[in-house]
């Protein structure tokens, strides 16, 4: 798109050789695809502002929903399981598991059992969630 309108381009002056190969009509042809150029240049910064405050508000949001995993646990007196006595530690992929069950029940409170809800606010696929419910023992917790 040319937004040169209501300015008139030299013409080519008949000393230059080709028609359309004067100084004047390659600047023209410079500042048409400088504006293209810039044009884009702008659009792909934009497109890549809004995905990097998309990227921040789902940071945000899941740091949200682990801080209220982790408030719920402490409600239910469940704290003591996660951080045993030194020597007593269950395993990593144990406490990993502790730690998703609180999130998928939270989650699933949350919503009131609507598994397509609960994906939706945990940032995943509600067959991602319900593989999660399964593989965890917990596929009677939602509707």
């Amino acid at each position: 798109m040319d937004n040169l309108q209501g300015v008139e381009q030299a013409p080519a002056t008949a000393g230059c050789g080709e028609v359309g190969t004067s100084p004047a009509s390659l600047l023209w042809a410079d500042l048409r695809d400088y504006r293209r150029r810039s044009e884009t240049f702008e659009k792909d910064l934009y497109r890549i502002l809004q995905a990097r405050r998309d990227l921040e508000a789902r940071h945000w949001q899941l740091v949200l929903h682990a801080v209220e995993a982790l408030a719920a646990l402490e409600q239910q007196q469940a704290r003591p399981s996660l951080h045993p006595p030194v020597g007593e530690s269950p395993r990593f992929d144990e406490r990993m598991a502790l730690f998703e069950r609180s999130l998928l029940a939270t989650g699933l409170a949350r919503t009131g059992g609507c598994r397509r809800k609960a994906a939706a606010l945990l940032g995943m696929l509600p067959t991602t969630l319900c593989e999660k419910l399964k593989r965890l023992g917990m596929a009677h917790h939602a509707s």
